[in-house]
């Protein structure tokens, strides 16, 4: 069992008691307490948890040097006898359960003078404090009368057998694994990762981001490992080379849909994210489209707006991400506009800005699973389009775009709460026509149309700020979408 430290407090001078609050909650507390009386009499210890100095809260059971045993109940536990003005050291250890009552062991030594011919005493105890509903946040040793003096000292130690610090759980085991902590009896099963049983499984975080496609019509796929900074590397292609696209995730597959080549297509291609190589054909849009903006669960695929030989659109339309088909009529947005940026938290999707007869400010929303028109959620900072969105489950970043010029802004939504946008910070350089990918904890966006440029930069989603250079695509591009999985 390791042991760590939970706090300690010294006096400098006289002291009639000291205190240890805001304790962490730890299984096991180990108590140390070194008391040094003042001269004027004999000093009680009395140790009180959480300030609880309740009629008979605590349960004793002691000896003194081997003596028959001897017991009593009181408001506070009596730590050190009162036999003598000498040093004490006191170790408690304390079994510290919710819902239980909290059992101590303890042995105290009295110095009994500083020669040879008087041995120390020691007593034995065996203590409950009877409280059953609260953890030991805090603790308190004070003496009963007079004072204790300077360098009187209370040092308590924590350890809490956790599943990943006291039993390390396998690596490499088949999801649907299932394992048990013999400490406290509680189920853990596998997915990507060890959970308890019982408790809602966060989606798998992003590791591998991809930028697919670009002008001037190019069918290249680039990736990237978002935890680690670093030039992207050629993944494979596209079945047909296009820019402009939109793109969705399940994790594991990733959809590159429609775009243009200069005529707007309705062309649905896949990759596996983990596994380099040329993307798949997964079927056709409602319509030939470009420059809509996709939102995604680990199930579903939804893309929204973009532009069609009859003009700007406010269709959004889904799939079934493991499925190959066409798309499926979803809904409609609060109005028409091209050139959106899309985020999600796995939940809901969000699309941001884009163009109608000029740029527009608007935020939208859906709840993915549930097919149906939009709902407005807020504004961005500013009206602009051809922007990238990314984020995390909790927070959605829109980055870039196009203002009248190349804008290098970066807005932030919590996407849970409706509500107006927040700067976050800028982008390395101004930029639009740009993709983004993220994991759970990075933003990266790259590519983008400032003289078709190979940048990537990134943020941490979750810390306000201006972005850092990442690295470069394979080569300088616009219109290139982003998209993530693992």
């Amino acid at each position: 069992m390791a042991w760590g430290k939970m706090g300690s407090v010294t006096a400098t001078g006289s002291t009639a008691g000291q205190t240890l609050s805001s304790l962490s909650d730890n299984k096991f507390i180990q108590i140390m307490a070194h008391q040094i009386p003042n001269a004027s009499g004999n000093v009680n210890s009395l140790l009180t948890f959480n300030g609880d100095v309740g009629s008979n809260q605590y349960q004793n059971r002691y000896n003194d040097n081997g003596a028959s045993d001897g017991t009593f109940q009181y408001t506070s536990m009596v730590i050190a006898s009162a036999d003598s003005v000498f040093n004490r050291f006191e170790v408690i250890y304390v079994l510290n359960i919710a819902g239980e009552e909290k059992l101590m062991i303890g042995t105290a030594v009295n110095g009994e003078g500083a020669n040879a011919t008087s041995p120390p005493i020691r007593t034995e105890r065996a203590s409950k404090w009877i409280n059953t509903a609260d953890p030991i946040s805090s603790i308190k040793i004070a003496p009963a009368s007079n004072n204790y003096v300077a360098d009187t000292n209370i040092s308590v130690l924590g350890s809490d057998l956790t599943p990943a610090a006291a039993v390390p759980f396998p690596t490499n085991v088949q999801v649907g694994s299932r394992a048990e902590i013999t400490d406290t009896r509680k189920m853990y099963h596998y997915t990507y990762d060890w959970f308890l049983e019982g408790t809602t499984i966060p989606p798998q975080p992003s590791t591998r981001g991809l930028f697919a496609g670009g002008e001037v019509s190019t069918d290249t796929v680039d990736y990237i490992t978002i935890a680690t900074a670093g030039n992207a590397t050629d993944f494979g292609n596209l079945t047909l080379g296009r820019h402009n696209m939109s793109a969705v995730s399940s994790g594991t597959r990733a959809v590159f849909i429609a775009g243009t080549t200069g005529t707007y297509t309705d062309t649905m291609d896949y990759v596996t994210v983990a596994t380099t190589g040329n993307a798949t054909d997964f079927g056709d849009t409602l319509s030939a489209i470009q420059s809509g903006a996709g939102v995604s669960s680990e199930t579903r695929g939804v893309t929204g707006g973009g532009n069609t030989s009859g003009g700007v659109s406010n269709v959004i339309q889904y799939i079934t991400i493991d499925t190959l088909g066409n798309g499926t009529d979803f809904g409609n947005l609060t109005s028409s506009r091209h050139s959106p940026s899309g985020v999600s938290s796995g939940t809901r999707g969000v699309w941001g800005g884009g163009f109608t007869s000029g740029n527009v400010n608007t935020i939208d929303y859906v709840t993915i699973a549930t097919t149906g028109d939009a709902t407005t959620f807020g504004n961005l900072t500013a009206s602009r389009r051809a922007g990238a969105g990314c984020g995390s489950t909790t927070r959605g970043l829109f980055g870039g775009g196009y203002e009248g010029g190349h804008v290098n802004k970066i807005d932030y939504i919590t996407i849970a709460t409706t509500g107006n946008a927040v700067d976050f910070g800028d982008l390395t350089r101004s930029n639009n026509v740009l993709g983004a990918c993220s994991s759970n904890t990075r933003g990266v966006w790259g590519g983008g149309n400032n003289t078709n440029v190979n940048t990537i930069d990134y943020v941490t989603i979750d810390a306000t700020g201006n972005a850092t250079d990442f690295g470069d695509l394979t080569a300088g591009r616009a219109g290139v979408v982003g998209t993530d999985g693992y």
